[in-house]
């Protein structure tokens, strides 16, 4: 009964992660392809990996020594900086158990590279800026 509790439970957090809000303008377009980490925290080469953008609002991150990461992400291009959200769906160290997990961010393109700055711990705000802020916050460069 347990089992067929979490499964249904993993459907459930499954769907939801899929049914987010897609990208919208632009930016969807913009986004939609797979994404080379060549820059992490300010540093080339330090967190190799990649994230792939889909145009229905998922998104894959693979990232060195790491499992497979899915999700789903939408976007707001009519503000300044743009924002993204990222969701993702991960074990909980604690419950483990599935659980999805808000990455508020921005982000901007320059020239070929796009540059985000995502939160990737609890309690931290969506970021405001691109400063190099590695306390809490993800600093990525990517190419295709």
């Amino acid at each position: 009964m347990r089992k067929l509790v979490g499964l249904a439970v993993l459907l459930v957090l499954s769907i939801v992660v899929q049914s987010a809000l897609p990208a919208t303008g632009q930016a969807r377009q913009s986004l939609v392809g797979k994404w080379k980490v060549v820059k992490s925290q300010g540093e080339e080469g330090k967190d190799p990996g990649t994230m792939e953008f889909f145009k229905d609002g998922r998104v894959v991150i693979l990232q060195k020594n790491s499992p497979k990461k899915n999700g789903s992400y939408s976007t707001d291009d009519a503000t300044t900086p743009a924002t993204i959200m990222v969701k993702i769906l991960t074990d909980d160290s604690e419950s483990h158990q599935k659980v999805i997990v808000d990455c508020p961010g921005i982000y901007k393109f320059d020239g070929k590279r796009l540059i985000m700055k995502i939160v990737n711990a609890p309690q931290r705000v969506a970021p405001k800026d691109f400063s190099l802020d590695t306390d809490g916050y993800s600093n990525l460069e990517l190419v295709r």
